[in-house]
């Protein structure tokens, strides 16, 4: 893989995903890179947490939000939900870390997709 551009992963995840799921969900996919861009301009510490990859990773995607995109990425009306699913994200990133497999999740999945998709 090519790790000298950024692929715009967190957008075609959404896109796969608005069809089946409201958008606090496909907010908390499409908005991933800028909740790690928005908390590093805003929150010193969490940018000394980041490995060498995801700093790697930010300057591809722009690096830290400057003030006017920090001013507008606080205008989504999902900002708390999208931060909340970003520091998910990062939980999950520990080695050693047991997760669930899929179909742990399997069921709430169907029941949101059953009830966005009525």
């Amino acid at each position: 893989m090519d790790d000298t551009e950024d692929r715009h992963h967190e957008d075609a995840g959404a896109e796969v995903l608005e069809r089946f799921f409201p958008s606090v969900i496909t907010d908390c996919v499409r908005y991933h890179v800028a909740a790690k861009r928005y908390l590093c301009a805003t929150r010193p510490e969490y940018f000394r947490r980041l490995s060498e990859a995801s700093v790697h990773s930010l300057n591809l995607q722009g690096g830290p939000m400057n003030e006017d995109e920090v001013a507008e990425f606080k205008r989504n009306p999902n900002l708390e939900e999208i931060i909340a699913v970003r520091f998910l994200d990062d939980a999950g990133k520990h080695a050693g870390m047991e997760t669930p497999d899929f179909w742990h999740f399997a069921p709430i999945l169907q029941r949101l997709v059953d009830q966005h998709c009525q």
